[in-house]
């Protein structure tokens, strides 16, 4: 193999031999990726107390807010995480979108932004089926959580639907599951969720790569999920 100015070269191995070979080949390191050491007794007590805050959930019926964060309380003060890794972890800019868009939905609630909203929707979905509503509930949503974070979404769709409901007369349990799905499957855009946007820059994709790929995702989740509804609700 020969090897161009330019090139990556991933190479594998015991950690003299590589330094070896890097400096017999006359190689240039630019990434090293090194295994962390395990410690066993930090490990097992840190997946202890997420345990614990799972058991309590759903055997006791504790909040899941108050539940994870009184296990991130007990990781700090243990120090098994140490307390500036704990301030990193926070997703800042999460936790003052939701902040801010929870008065913003509350007030569209309250102004009767929402009924009008939902009369108008009402009015123009009048006469279809209960798939078509759900596919227009979900396609709505999807495109909002396109633009926006999937909670931020939730909290100004779900008051929506649940006064379409009262006006057309489905079941308010299934347009609000249809919610969920759909400002749950943003595959169109990088910050539509998380999860995308993790991946963005390991995976070299570009804004433009989401869309192109997860149209067809997008099609097949809101279709399945407004039949199934249908169904069960219908």
């Amino acid at each position: 193999m020969e090897i161009q100015p330019g090139d990556q070269l991933f190479i594998h191995g015991p950690a003299d031999q590589l330094g070896a070979f890097i400096a017999n080949a006359r190689l240039l390191e630019i990434g090293r990726l090194d295994t962390p050491p395990v410690e066993t007794s930090r490990a097992i007590a840190i997946i202890g107390i997420f345990a614990a805050a799972i058991v309590g959930i759903v055997a006791f019926d504790l909040s899941p807010a108050i539940a994870f964060f009184a296990a991130a309380v007990i990781l700090a003060a243990t120090r098994l995480i140490p307390s500036t890794e704990v301030y990193r972890s926070i997703d800042w800019p999460v936790v003052v979108l939701l902040a801010a868009m929870i008065p913003v939905g509350q007030s569209l609630e309250s102004t009767g932004a929402v009924a009008i909203m939902s009369e108008q929707l009402s009015s123009w979905l009048g006469g279809t089926s209960v798939f078509f509503t759900f596919v227009a509930i979900g396609a709505a949503t999807l495109l909002l959580s396109a633009l926006l974070n999937n909670v931020a979404t939730a909290i100004i769709m779900g008051p929506l639907v649940l006064q379409m409901s009262e006006y057309m007369g489905f079941s308010p349990d299934a347009g609000l599951i249809m919610v969920l799905i759909a400002a749950s499957s943003d595959f169109l855009t990088p910050i539509g969720h998380q999860n995308n946007l993790l991946v963005m820059a390991p995976g070299g994709y570009r804004f433009s790569d989401y869309a192109r790929m997860g149209i067809g995702v997008s099609i097949i989740v809101i279709g399945v999920a407004a039949w199934l509804l249908s169904i069960g609700f219908g």
